[in-house]
């Protein structure tokens, strides 16, 4: 309850200050670059981050057809998207979730491998 409200507050913000909320589908990702289709329009667009280390430990956990909310001034003019023209928001509990997954499933193989060696 307390992020909707968060949410619903930060929208109300960014429509005050002209920004424009769009929600978008993977369509494909890698450690640099996600190729985006707006749910709405159906237009493509690239959102790079060649240089954001932060971002670059997030689309590797993007799955094709997550959605993801684009945040912009200037969103319907711009097709190639980054950190410095817009925001990304993402499903931070479900990349968290992806990534204690992966760590359970590395724990488990070295059980696993552990238990072969003996």
């Amino acid at each position: 309850m307390k992020k909707n409200i968060k949410n619903a507050a930060f929208l109300s913000l960014l429509a005050l200050m002209g920004c424009t909320h769009h929600k978008n589908v993977v369509q494909n990702a890698t450690m640099t670059r996600a190729l985006l289709k707006d749910a709405k329009t159906g237009q493509e667009r690239i959102y790079e981050c060649p240089n954001n280390d932060d971002m670059k430990r997030v689309l590797i956990w993007l799955d094709n057809g997550a959605t993801v909310d684009i945040v912009s001034r200037d969103y319907d003019n711009t097709l190639i998207l980054t950190p410095e023209n817009c925001r990304f928001l993402y499903d931070k509990e479900q990349v968290n979730r992806y990534m204690q997954e992966l760590e359970l499933a590395k724990k488990k193989a070295e059980m696993n491998y552990m238990e072969i060696s003996k």
